[in-house]
């Protein structure tokens, strides 16, 4: 959340003062910035701490984990206290004693070093380091070299003045050296202009006044909330406790407060202060005694009272009188020390000063018990007697000072500073009062006197007791001239008001130690951070502001507990905020956008909540409303649905700051900021502080009446005026759309396309008028080079006549069949069963029936006249039938199914202009041909096109990057596009209001046409189906283009709502359009030389050496791959013999014939080196050609690895076996991109590499199984155990292989050692001896084998045969090798065209009686050459003539005696093929026949075949009356004999009575290809035309189809 950004501690504290300086410098330099340098400081504290924890924990992994198999956690203990943390080693109980020496580098304390046993079987060691040095904190802050963003703000030196009062408001709690750093960070220099001004004046009182302020404030944050009191200071009445009152029902805490800006060090307090009898001594006890006696005896008498003095000083002798007191009052918890006066002895100094001072005792009017010591007597005479030597002494001198002395020298006083006692002080007092104490003092004078006559060293001073009388009673002005400081001397000379001094101790509370002024802010907010999570500072400030507004009032020094409650809640609503501001600062405005409904609305008076139902840039225009209004920002916010904070919404809207506020409830009911319920309670609460609320509500929300305020009825939209002045404005601005430059004025000639819609969005509005400067897309072909092939139209060939349950027309008129087969497939079950379509079969167009739905009305015929066509409503297909399959002569407006194949004639090329007015295309071409070209150069003809009227779009979306994020919620439109429109499927960026734009003009037709490139290249059958429900959701009017490779064509999920209008594929090029290729590459990459001459002769050579390129290379790669790769190859050769003509030397025209392999690792090298160059730095050193394959050993295994993993769809598992075989880093990853041919990226925590192209992966798919297949590699083995070989999708990899296999490959080292088990191993692999189980019936592995023959030059055909000789699979082999050299045959056993004919023409019938026939047929037996002449005869006959003709030859051919005889070629020229002439007519006993003559020879096996395939053809759709059992089971038993057979690679009967047994669910896979039977030879039939491996699994418990997909039967199916 960006309040969590904004305050975490794990932000970037750079970033967020760059962010802070932007926003608030200006407008909060006195409000906020307190806050802020404290929170960039705890900020910068965490992040240096967490940096340490990094260093810390990388040495540990260093000190055990490079050593030791253990996992290494670090635990914070709190995000507070980042600084408290410890780290967890979990290890192998084994291992305990090798942790334990590698942590003694790291720790300390040893004893922290102590294993703990865990339930899972492993150890454990917890430890903590040593603390957090500070200077280790501040020397990461200092050296970190984030970069702060450029303030965007009025001018750099009012935001650094701005910054300067932030930090000298928040001096008083920041580390210096921390805010150095930040100083440093942000630019301000700071000087400190005021270090040497000490404070005078008001200065000096001024830090007091602050002291008792943070102390209200305090006070009034900790007072119990639950009960009435109040909060009193300065209040007469208080004595000298009027510092603070705190005055509850029950107690009473009286409170005075001293602070003092001296070093606590050099400023305690002693007993001397509180003894002292000035009065006016801030520590004196007199005083505070005098002002505990009058509050005890007041008013608050009754309560209990609690006496406090709080001081940030010590007391320096305290354990001498003092001690700790434990008294609870939770409203003074501090911290420091609470202290009070200990019983006893210790006490009397302290008695005695109180009553020395005391205006209470002074004024006491009671009797006196006066009791003085002798002692006290002695100490007052000696003082006296001293002090009257002086005076004398003096007075002797009068001789030498004229002046009298008496006077100067007798006016002296007697206070603290003399060596006597309180009580000695108060008898010199009493005895200038008194004559009985005077007159003791002289007696004990005199004594002493008369002891000094007697002793001759010392003289009496006088015994004239008159003078010293006259001495020490003297006055002058009535007042005596020798002065005490005793005001009462009877009340310290007796026990008056003992009790009272006593309790007064008792109940006077020292709190010393306390927090200064700053400490005591820092514990405020540190105590209210507990409760306030945010802006403590602001809160503690508006606290503190409230408080001192309210005692500034001359009047007023009262605070009641409702006025403090009201208070805190404002001040924590103010507070709280914070919360929601900054998702309100997310929200722009734009001025001249305000909506003048709710301006009327904010002026007026009376009115304080209005309902406005919720819209796209609303808030933007609501913002730019209220601002202007309230004029700054933090005077509204938002309180959106999505905020996680909206449980303190309610307590934002009691402060004060927030004038206006904004509700959103137009989310779903889990997403709004409150109940409804809730909402009267706020709007009451607001209405009384006079704020101003919109409720955002959704269409039609009948939980809001009237009660919630006036419904306003608002335009979201921007007005048309407004956004053609802002159009006339910027009428030259440039905005891309989708890679491609238009000018503002030229997207928004059009309103109601979708630019101009997306302006009039304020959210959109900014974006688009802010976009910087897009380049627009290249070409983004090596060399900018691209030459067009044609394109040429596929005509749709469908199986018949399946074709007709697929086509929905009203009229089907067929060409090509006669009535009675067409009644004959109408009345078969699959026709039946289709009870959705009536098929009704009509003789003349005329008879049709008015429209109906789901009735296909059928004809025979070949045209339509146009009053045909309109009589049907254009809904018409006309087909032509031939040979079992059917094309489409002409149709009208019908959706075509995708045929089951396409024929490409060169006469139906197509113009790439037609195609751009075609709704729905596919593009079908093998790997090469140049289908992401074509989409790209499609794309780059747009970008480069200037348009006229009307702007449009291009987009080609590269399928590769497709992602399946089905998890992803689709709100709106923009959702539907996002997955398949950004930055990795387009290459360029979609920002909303693009999406937006893009959407709405889907909706035009015309406007949009989509290139979806590279079908093929989607594995995930999850994103086939995603890519399938986006295409039938994208609005009719978009044109699509789809390309693919033929494989994957079948798989193309067909929309429902568009018809295939064009079938396409691209030609391969022509001998011309190659050479222009070679021409304008070689041109391209020379375009800085300039002799063209020169670039000629190049060109010359080039030609000549790519036109001496093998034709089978085109079987592989395709002409346009081909030459890309052929003329990258050549490139620094090019640059060389430009070099040489230069330098006068000739270029040789050689001829070289390159294979694939060769074409391709030639490219490979001129990458690698270009890679070993940039990161090396060896161009200088690869001419050695080993020194490249060698250095980039790792990277090339890297690229195998993923290409393996990727082409054959498999875990990631695969990748991370492959790469623990050799050298590998992650980092690594990061530098794959440099070699030219891959993109990085991490998908779910896994890299991903998107080849350049898919035939580089396929290439590096097929290096990985050769050497794979060399090191037993199970990953690879598990490839080939899966029959993938057999699927078409992996045909170009396997070939790619095959040429590996037989070539000098420089990516396998030590070739020549390796060959002979790199083909014996990859070829046997092709015959299936790492498979479990071989290809039943030949043909995938016959088709395997030839397309992979198919690209091998004659040379490498002739290594492989004498490579492999003593194989067990080379007489194969050669096989295959002779017929691919003779044949088109792709498969062992020859699948023949049906040899029964069927024609349409009138032939005349011949004689059908029984008798004739079965001579007819004796003959054609007789004679092994007649066998067309019985063809000829059997379709010569009519329908029952024929039945009654196949029935005879059966009972014929059962009877003779020709297929026991071994050396008879009867069978073979006659027997057997004729059996296939029986028709229904098969049987169990012509099947021992076959299997007898199969035996012999291999020729008759495959004979044998053929017949059954031609009596299939012949019986299949049609009712066979009763026998249809029957022919079933010989047509098992025929094929079960023939499996059996010495020619079938010895499967055994029990192996096809499985395949009997899962024959049915084929049906459920093949459908329309299987509706007129569900027999057993069908399935195999289909198998083989498809070209499908048929496989039996080891336990024969499933039989499995491989193909272009693969299905799996099992015998447990139903």
């Amino acid at each position: 959340d960006a309040v969590d950004e904004f305050y975490s501690p794990k932000s970037d504290y750079s970033q967020v003062i760059s962010s802070l300086r932007r926003d608030f410098a200006v407008i909060y330099a006195k409000r906020i910035y307190e806050e802020t340098i404290e929170t960039l400081t705890v900020v910068a504290k965490r992040d240096a701490v967490c940096e340490l924890r990094g260093s810390e924990g990388e040495k540990l992994k260093q000190l055990i984990s490079d050593k030791i198999n253990c996992e290494i956690t670090c635990e914070v203990v709190t995000e507070e206290n980042p600084e408290e943390y410890s780290y967890h080693v979990v290890f192998a109980p084994a291992d305990t004693e090798q942790v334990k020496v590698a942590l003694r580098e790291f720790v300390k304390n040893q004893e922290q070093i102590e294993a703990v046993d865990l339930h899972d079987g492993k150890s454990k060691i917890k430890i903590t380091p040593a603390d957090v040095d500070n200077k280790d904190i501040l020397e990461i802050i200092e050296t970190n070299d984030k970069e702060t963003v450029a303030p965007q703000a009025p001018s750099d030196e009012n935001i650094q003045a701005d910054w300067k009062q932030a930090l000298k408001l928040g001096e008083r709690i920041i580390d210096q050296s921390l805010k150095d750093a930040i100083l440093d960070k942000i630019g301000v220099e700071w000087e400190d202009e005021t270090s040497e001004i000490l404070p005078d004046g008001l200065k000096r009182s001024l830090h007091g006044i602050l002291y008792q302020w943070s102390l209200l404030i305090w006070v009034a944050l900790k007072a119990d909330n639950e009960k009435q009191f109040q909060l009193i200071t300065e209040a007469k009445g208080f004595e000298k406790f009027d510092d603070l009152v705190l005055n509850y029902d029950d107690r009473i805490i009286f409170l005075q407060a001293k602070h003092s800006l001296k070093k606590p060090k050099r400023n305690n307090y002693t007993k001397k202060d509180f003894v002292d009898n000035e009065y006016k001594g801030e520590a004196s006890l007199a005083k505070y005694f005098d002002s505990w006696y009058i509050l005890k005896n007041g008013k608050y008498k009754v309560k209990d009272g609690y006496y406090v003095f709080i001081t940030n000083r010590n007391v320096k002798d305290s354990d001498d009188y003092l001690e700790n007191y434990d008294v609870n009052i939770p409203e003074l918890k501090l911290g420091g020390r609470t202290l009070r006066f200990k019983k006893g002895d210790s006490r009397k100094d302290f008695i005695t000063a109180i009553r020395a001072s005391s205006k209470e005792v002074a004024d006491y009017k009671g009797d006196y018990n006066i009791d003085i010591g002798d002692d006290v007597y002695e100490d007052a005479a000696n003082y006296l007697e001293k002090k009257f030597k002086i005076f004398i002494n003096e007075k002797r001198k009068e001789n030498e000072n004229k002046k009298k002395n008496e006077e100067k020298n007798s006016a002296f006083v007697i206070n603290g500073k003399a060596r006597i006692s309180n009580k000695a002080r108060a008898v010199i007092k009493l005895a200038q009062e008194c004559n009985d104490v005077l007159n003791k003092i002289i007696e004990i004078i005199t004594k002493k006197i008369e002891e000094c006559n007697r002793n001759a060293k010392d003289k009496p001073v006088t015994n004239n007791e008159a003078d010293f009388k006259k001495w020490l009673t003297a006055k002058e002005n009535d007042e005596f001239k020798i002065k005490t400081d005793i005001k009462n001397a009877k009340g310290i000379l007796s026990n008056v008001l003992l009790d009272d001094i006593n309790k007064f101790l008792d109940q006077y509370i020292l709190k010393v130690k306390q927090p200064n002024f700053g400490e005591m802010f820092n514990k405020i907010k540190q105590e209210i951070s507990f409760e306030i999570k945010i802006a403590a500072n602001e809160f503690c400030r508006n606290v503190g502001k409230k408080v001192l507004i309210w005692f500034a009032e001359p009047k007023i020094s009262v605070m009641g507990s409702d006025e403090i409650k009201s208070m805190i809640e404002e001040a924590k609503g103010d507070a709280y905020r914070f919360y929601f501001l900054y998702e309100t600062l997310k929200i722009d405005t734009l001025e001249g956008t305000a909506l003048p409904e709710i301006k009327n609305f904010l002026e007026t008076k009376d009115q304080y909540v209005v309902r406005i139902e919720n819209a796209p840039g609303l808030y933007l225009r609501l913002a730019q409303t209220i601002m202007e209004h309230v004029k700054y920002i933090d005077k509204y916010a938002f309180f959106k649905g999505t905020s996680k904070y909206l449980e303190h919404a309610q307590t934002a809207m009691n402060g004060t700051q927030i004038q206006v506020a904004v509700f959103d409830y137009s989310g779903n009911d889990d997403k709004v900021p409150f109940k409804v319920t809730d909402l009267p309670n706020i709007l009451e609460s607001s209405k009384k502080k006079g704020k101003k609320i919109i409720l955002l509500i959704k269409e039609n929300d009948n939980r809001f009446d009237d009660e919630f305020g006036q419904e306003l009825k608002v335009e979201s939209e921007l007005p048309d005026n407004f956004l053609d002045r802002v159009i006339n404005i910027q009428a030259d601005k440039t905005v891309n759309l989708a890679g491609k430059n238009f000018s503002l004025s030229a997207l928004t000639k059009d309103k109601n396309a979708g630019l101009y819609h997306a302006l009039k969005q304020i959210l959109f509005l900014k974006d688009i008028l802010e976009q910087p400067s897009v380049k627009k897309l290249d070409l983004g072909l090596p060399c900018e080079v691209y030459i067009r092939n044609e394109l040429v139209r596929g005509k749709h060939v469908y199986q018949w006549p399946s074709v007709l349950l697929e086509i929905k027309a009203n009229l089907l008129v067929i060409n090509g069949t006669d009535v009675n087969e067409l009644c004959k497939f109408l009345q078969h079950d699959s026709f039946k069963e289709n009870k959705k379509t009536e098929y009704r079969f009509i003789e003349k167009i005329s008879k049709m029936d008015d429209k109906e739905e789901d009735v296909i009305h059928i004809c025979i015929g070949n045209s339509l006249t146009e009053e045909e066509k309109k009589q049907c409503y254009t809904s018409y297909i006309i087909l032509d039938v031939d040979e079992g399959v059917a094309t489409i002569r002409e149709n009208g407006n019908v959706r075509l199914p995708i045929g089951n194949s396409y024929s490409f004639l060169k006469e139906n090329t197509v113009e790439r202009s037609d195609i751009k007015s075609k709704n729905f295309c596919v593009v079908s071409a093998d790997a090469g041909r140049g289908k992401s070209s074509f989409c790209l150069n499609e794309r780059y003809e747009w970008v480069q096109k200037e348009e006229t009227g009307n702007y449009s779009w291009v987009v080609r979306i590269n399928l590769a990057f497709l992602e399946s994020n089905d998890d992803t919620p689709q709100n709106s439109d923009k959702d539907f596009y996002k997955d398949f429109l950004n930055k990795k499927t387009t290459e360029v960026a979609w920002p909303d209001w693009q999406l937006e734009a893009f959407t709405c003009d889907t909706k035009i037709s015309g406007m949009v046409r989509i290139l979806l490139d590279g079908f093929d290249e989607i594995k995930d059958k999850l994103i086939i189906q995603k890519l399938g429900k986006w295409m039938l959701n994208l609005p009719r009017e978009v044109d699509l283009i789809l390309t693919t490779r033929p494989y994957a064509a079948h798989n193309i999920p067909m929309p429902d709502n568009r018809n295939l209008d064009l079938f396409l594929t691209l030609n391969q090029y022509t001998d011309v359009q190659r050479d222009d290729y070679v021409r304008n590459y070689i041109t391209s990459t020379l375009k800085e030389k300039t002799d063209t001459n020169n670039i000629e002769k190049i060109v010359e050579k080039y030609k000549e050496m790519i036109t001496s390129s093998p034709d089978n290379i085109r079987s592989t790669l395709g002409i346009p791959l081909e030459s890309y790769l052929f003329c990258s190859g050549f490139e620094s050769d090019m640059f060389a013999d430009y070099e040489k003509l230069e330098n006068g030397d000739d270029i040789k025209r050689t001829e070289v014939s390159l294979s694939a392999i060769d074409l391709f690792e030639r490219f490979l090298k001129g990458k690698l080196s270009i890679f070993l160059d940039k990161h090396l730095q060896m161009k200088s050193k690869l001419d050695k050609e080993y020194l490249i394959y060698a250095s980039t050993t790792s990277y090339t295994e890297i690229l195998k690895a993923f290409a393996f993993k990727q082409a054959f769809s498999l875990d990631y598992h695969v990748v991370k076996n492959a790469l623990n075989e050799c050298y590998f880093v992650d980092d690594m990853m990061q530098d794959v991109e440099d070699t030219g041919l891959v993109k990085v990226e991490k998908r779910g925590g896994e890299h991903y590499l998107h080849f350049n192209h898919t035939t580089y992966q396929e290439y590096f798919a097929a290096l990985k199984i050769v050497f794979g297949l060399l090191s037993n590699n199970v990953d690879v083995q598990k490839i080939f155990k899966e029959y993938k070989h057999y699927m078409s999708v992996f045909q170009v990899i396997f070939q790619f292989a095959a040429q590996i296999s037989l070539s000098d490959s420089k990516f396998l080292s030590r070739f020549d050692l390796i060959q002979e088990r790199i083909v014996y191993n990859l070829w046997g692999a092709f015959y299936g001896d790492v498979s479990e189980s071989k290809d039943v019936l030949g043909v995938a592995e016959a088709n395997l084998i030839n397309k992979c023959l198919n690209v091998l030059s004659d040379d490498s055909l002739e290594s492989l045969l004498k490579l492999t000789t003593d194989t067990s699979w080379h007489r194969k082999l050669c096989k295959a090798k002779k017929g691919f050299s003779d044949s088109d045959y792709n498969s062992e056993i020859l699948i023949q065209d049906p040899p029964v004919e069927r024609t349409l023409k009138e032939i005349k019938p011949v004689e059908s009686g029984t008798e004739e026939a079965k001579k007819k047929i004796a003959k054609f037996c007789n004679d092994k050459n007649s066998l067309n002449d019985l063809r000829v005869y059997i379709n010569s006959c009519s329908w029952n003539g024929q039945r009654e003709v196949r029935k005879i030859l059966a009972e014929e051919l059962i009877s003779r005696i020709e297929w026991e005889t071994e050396d008879d070629y009867w069978a073979l020229d006659f027997g057997i093929p004729a059996i296939g002439f029986c028709g229904e007519f098969f049987s169990i006993n012509l099947a021992d026949k076959l299997k007898i003559r199969a035996e012999f020879w291999e020729n008759n096996f495959k004979l044998a075949l053929t017949s059954l395939d031609t009596i299939y053809d012949a019986v299949s759709g049609i009712i066979w009356n009763g026998n249809e059992h029957g022919i079933r089971d010989a047509f098992y038993y025929a094929i079960g004999l023939l499996l059996e057979s010495s020619h079938s690679d010895s499967f055994s009967k029990a192996t096809f009575l499985n395949l009997r047994k899962v024959s049915n669910g084929l049906l459920k896979y093949f459908g329309d290809s299987a509706e007129y039977t569900s027999s057993f030879p069908k399935m195999l039939k289909i198998a083989m035309e498809a070209g499908y491996a048929v496989v039996i699994s080891e336990n024969c418990e499933e039989l499995s189809f491989i193909g272009d997909n693969e299905v799996k039967v099992s015998r447990k199916d139903p």
